[in-house]
């Protein structure tokens, strides 16, 4: 069975990059199964013919019906986001030539933007990535679903011993676009807790990309808010990051990971804190309010307004930065014996060796349905 893999491209150390080699590697051990990657977003050099770049079209437009002929595609896998007005050339070239399409729900709003589900409502069949995604699409009637977890490396992602620090240690992964991630909305809580609570020893570390245009001035938004002490940059590449072994020590170093995300479908970098033994602080919306509730690990902080996406027809969440501040010195003189195994435990439970044998199954279901390719929509 031929597989094309669509999303961005496995040379990417973030997000959606990790989760396509991942899923790539994991999928190339099935004998009966021939994985190609069509990897949006690629850079550097091409060191596998499997990998496959992309044309003029960043989003694929043109080079995808070439590939799909190309390589007599059984199934394409999407992983990306499908809200983006540019990918909804996808269901008539699925349509065209007649392939099996598992796309992977991106939902971290509520509800499900009608931009979205138009598209979704159009593949074969939808992972979603967190039952509270799974829960959200049922909602609006797309019920041809699969809950699948994204993964982690649970044998680099682990527990490390690390000299003392002196400082109590909060880490914020992700990001630095538009304004989803809520950056000055974690700075806030930060400013809170040092000069209303008076708490002194604690640090911010923050891994984004500090120069973004489409971001927030990190250096001036610090010192606006009075946290030269209290906050450190750890500045990566646009669209790129840190090696796996460094993100390992990154975490490592942490004693708590805190986001103030409007909202997730999932949350990698969350999912790999608690692999390396790492509570987390959230907000208490969407996939990152499900992995804290699951794992035991960590703590919600209350949502103050729920923010409309006025073009999407839907709301994230925006988090109380002041609750979000009272949890942090709350957590950093709490009892938290025992927390930092119930994280650990609950990520060995998605490592990836467990992970895709979930996807192999759902594919060799989907290869053996039939499509009605007259009806409008596609579906099963």
């Amino acid at each position: 069975m031929r597989l094309l893999l669509m999303g961005t491209a496995p040379n990417q150390l973030v997000g959606y990059g990790k989760v396509v080699k991942a899923l790539y590697l994991g999928l190339k051990q099935y004998p009966d199964l021939e994985v190609k990657v069509f990897g949006l977003q690629f850079v550097g050099r091409q060191d596998n013919p499997d990998f496959l770049p992309i044309g003029d079209d960043i989003y694929g437009s043109d080079m995808l019906p070439i590939y799909l002929e190309s390589h007599n595609t059984d199934i394409l896998i999407t992983i990306v986001d499908h809200w983006v007005p540019e990918f909804q050339y996808i269901p008539e070239v699925v349509k065209k030539f007649g392939v099996k399409w598992i796309s992977q729900a991106t939902v971290n709003s509520t509800p499900v933007p009608l931009c979205l589900y138009k598209i979704l409502k159009q593949s074969h069949h939808i992972v979603a990535p967190s039952y509270w995604v799974e829960k959200e699409l049922n909602e609006v009637n797309l019920k041809n679903t699969t809950t699948i977890y994204h993964g982690v490396n649970t044998d680099i992602f682990k527990k490390k011993q690390l000299q003392p620090y002196v400082k109590f240690v909060f880490l914020a992964v992700g990001t630095n676009k538009f304004g989803q991630k809520n950056w000055l909305g974690l700075l806030k809580a930060m400013h809170y807790l040092v000069y209303n609570l008076n708490v002194n020893y604690a640090e911010l570390r923050i891994v984004t990309e500090v120069g973004r245009r489409d971001g927030i001035d990190f250096p001036h938004a610090i010192i606006q808010s009075g946290l030269q002490d209290h906050v450190v940059l750890i500045p990566m590449i646009r669209n790129n990051g840190f090696g796996e072994e460094q993100m390992a020590d990154i975490y490592n170093s942490a004693d708590c990971y805190v986001s103030s995300s409007q909202g997730e479908s999932f949350g990698l970098p969350h999912l790999e804190s608690m692999s390396c033994g790492v509570p987390a602080i959230v907000p208490d919306f969407s996939t990152m309010k499900e992995l804290v509730e699951r794992s035991g690990a960590g703590m919600t902080a209350d949502i103050i307004y729920m923010l409309p996406m006025e073009a999407h027809i839907s709301e994230q969440a925006l988090v109380d930065p002041v609750d979000m501040a009272i949890k942090m010195k709350q957590f950093m003189e709490m009892d938290r014996s025992g927390m930092s195994e119930k994280a650990r435990a609950f990520a060995e439970q998605y490592d990836w060796k467990n992970i895709v044998p979930h996807w192999y199954n759902l594919i060799k279901k989907v290869s053996v349905t039939s499509a009605n390719y007259d009806l409008g929509e596609l579906g099963v």
